[in-house]
Formats: C-alpha cells, sequence, structure tokens
C-alpha cells in the first residue's frame, strides 16, 4: 500500500503533467524509439533533417537498466544515416564508454530544457536548429527544450523493457 506522501506525490505529478501537456505539444508522437522505423528516417531526412538529439533514460533504456539490444541495433541503424548527439540530464560512465565505442557524442548532466546543452549539440552535429530532431519521452525536458530551440520534436510514450532471463 502507498504511503499518503506517495499518493500526494503522484498526484502532484500527474497534474503538473497534464497541464504541461496543455502547452507543450510535440511534432510527433511514437510508442517506442524503434518505431521510428527506416522509412520514417528516411522521411526525416526528405524533410530536411540531417541530426537527431536523443535522450536516454526511459527512451533509449528503461529503469537505469542497460539499453536493450534491439534499441542498440536501432542506434546503429539510425548512426548510420543521421548525426546523432545524446543529451542526457544524467551521468552514467558505463554509458559514456559505451557511446564513446559506437563514435557518438554523449553530452551528461545536461540541465534540459535549458539552452546551453542543446546549443552545444548544435555545435557538434554542425547543423542549424532546423535540420534537427529532439527525441526524447520527457514533455519538459525534451520536448519543451527541443520546442524552444526550434527543432523538431519527436516523444517517446514507453520504453522497452529488458527482458530477464
Amino acid at each position: 500500500m502507498k504511503k499518503p506522501e506517495d499518493i500526494l506525490y503522484d498526484l502532484i505529478c500527474n497534474a503538473s503533467n497534464y497541464i504541461i501537456s496543455i502547452f507543450v505539444k510535440p511534432d510527433m508522437e511514437i510508442s517506442e524509439v524503434t518505431d521510428l522505423s527506416l522509412e520514417k528516417i528516411d522521411e526525416l531526412i526528405a524533410s530536411d533533417i540531417s541530426g537527431l538529439i536523443i535522450d536516454v533514460d526511459e527512451t533509449l533504456r528503461f529503469d537505469s537498466n542497460d539499453i536493450p539490444q534491439e534499441n542498440e541495433r536501432w542506434l546503429n541503424m539510425v548512426n548510420s544515416k543521421l548525426k546523432i548527439v545524446i543529451l542526457s540530464n544524467g551521468m552514467d560512465k558505463k554509458l559514456r564508454e559505451k557511446f564513446d565505442d559506437m563514435g557518438i557524442p554523449y553530452i551528461e548532466f545536461a540541465l534540459k530544457p535549458f539552452k546551453y546543452n542543446f546549443n552545444k549539440s548544435l555545435d557538434i552535429l554542425g547543423l542549424k536548429p532546423e535540420e534537427v530532431a529532439v527525441i526524447g519521452d520527457d514533455l519538459f525536458d525534451d520536448i519543451y527544450g527541443g520546442n524552444r530551440n526550434n527543432m523538431t520534436t519527436i516523444k517517446v510514450s514507453k520504453c522497452k523493457k529488458l527482458l530477464k532471463k
């Protein structure tokens, strides 16, 4: 049974997310990051998107677990077609090493939705805001952050959980 303070916290979070959702709208919504198929990637490219800023937690991985292999394969596929920067409010040495091995720039402790690291991502990508899409699960950090920087925004509603063996 939940404690009263947990119930109150859930109510406050739900209310604030509802209010934010009235004002902050993504350009596209997908269920999981892998729903952004090769065909949809090609459509983004056709609409002059050349780069992606991708969130990690609850977008590429669930509950700070490892990134599922399916999401890793998706990331490699996308990385072959578009420039990518990983932008995370978290910090994870293991992830930093993984993204270094994959050749994908990783900015941790990004303080999204502040503009500084969105702009740093643009510098790394060598692109203008209108040439970049932001993919993330959080309306405030990812979608609002991308919208306020004049980027295309794609909201992920759930993240694939790792299957337990």
